[in-house]
């Protein structure tokens, strides 16, 4: 019979969904304010980002890093910033023409289907990512698929 080493064991997904959303929650509101400009920061650093004019974003839930001072940003270089929807049980993206509001997470968009080819660029949200860039998400597996 063979043992197993359980020191080098990975956590399963929903530990670490459950262990990163509860340290994520627990964030103070101010830690989050200062981690969303610097993915504003970032995003503007990035060489690509003149010539974007489609941006698939997502709107933050459950302690997220809020992509809204990106969209702000898109808005004012005239290029778009899409949200997911689901709609029966198929995720499409919409046209913000507006961010929406911390009372509603139903974004004022305007209904498009914009094929994944369509984007120039994905903002991906995440529960945790590896310096590898694997996440592990919300467990819908609506990302995988698109």
């Amino acid at each position: 019979m063979r043992s197993t080493n359980t020191s080098n064991t990975l956590p399963s997904k929903s530990v670490l969904r459950q262990t990163y959303r509860t340290r994520r929650r627990e964030l103070p509101v101010d830690v989050a304010r200062v981690a969303a400009h610097r993915l504003m920061e970032n995003f503007q650093q990035l060489d690509c980002i003149k010539a974007v004019r489609a941006v698939a974003l997502y709107v933050p839930m459950d302690g997220e890093i809020s992509p809204e001072f990106i969209f702000h940003g898109l808005a004012a270089s005239h290029a778009c910033g899409y949200v997911p929807q689901i709609i029966d049980g198929q995720m499409r993206f919409v046209e913000l023409s507006a961010w929406p509001s911390a009372r509603s997470v139903n974004p004022i968009a305007r209904a498009v289907s914009p094929a994944p080819d369509d984007f120039d660029l994905v903002l991906v949200p995440g529960i945790v990512f590896d310096r590898r860039g694997y996440r592990v998400g919300f467990g819908g597996g609506f990302y995988d698929r698109f």
